[in-house]
């Protein structure tokens, strides 16, 4: 009988240990998710993309809302849809997305047996992800907006890039090669000097036009 006794409070120990395991298990992940998130996301509206990957520890780590299987697997499979297999490997370590601790870049070389340098040229097709197509794949976690309900009301047209108009390479770059980097930028274009932009041709132009209506800008004109 004593015997029985033990071995259920046993049962019942192991069963409030694994709960816990579990809960951790569950907060390593979402806080690993909340620190890719960032790096991707944090400072949306501003132009370049980091040059190398920072790791934040969240100073609130309770704030930090749980990531359920199903979202998780939504931000691989954005991961994966975005970049190739050498790149997520690395990021699988460096964040930690795999229920492990982040690993630095020394650390993920060693694992792997790369060169340091391979692994920051994996990670920095992260920086892809700001693309604003691959940013459209990730679910909307955490509150951030996507890049679909950015709009003339939630974002600063003085630091906010032209790619998030999601228009096509050749008339961003053709804008680019002009000075027009910001939504601001297009807004304050001088009307007669679009049509001197090279490479941009009518049907770019009614491109850019379309996207500055669709953000919200219904009174931009460029003629």
């Amino acid at each position: 009988m004593e015997n029985t006794l033990t071995n259920e409070k046993n049962m019942n120990k192991n069963t409030e240990e694994e709960k816990i395991m579990g809960n951790t298990e569950i907060d390593s992940r979402s806080k690993s998710v909340w620190n890719l998130y960032r790096v991707i996301l944090d400072g949306l509206k501003l132009p370049p993309a980091p040059a190398s990957i920072n790791l934040k520890i969240e100073e609130n780590p309770e704030d930090i809302q749980a990531v359920s299987d199903e979202d998780f697997e939504k931000v691989m499979k954005a991961l994966r849809s975005s970049m190739g297999k050498r790149s997520i490997t690395v990021l699988t370590l460096r964040f930690g997305l795999n229920y492990g601790v982040p690993k630095s870049v020394e650390e993920t070389a060693k694992i792997l047996g790369w060169p340091s340098f391979h692994v920051r040229g994996a990670e920095a097709n992260l920086k892809y992800m700001r693309n604003v197509r691959s940013l459209s794949k990730l679910p909307s976690l955490f509150g951030f907006i996507s890049p679909a309900e950015l709009n003339s009301d939630n974002i600063d047209p003085d630091i906010t890039d032209t790619q998030y108009l999601n228009i096509g390479p050749i008339p961003y770059n053709a804008m680019k090669k002009a000075g027009i980097n910001t939504i601001s930028d297009v807004i304050n274009y001088p009307k007669e000097d679009w049509t001197k932009i090279e490479y941009l041709s009518s049907k770019y132009a009614n491109e850019i036009l379309e996207a500055m209506h669709r953000f919200g800008y219904t009174d931009f004109c460029m003629n």
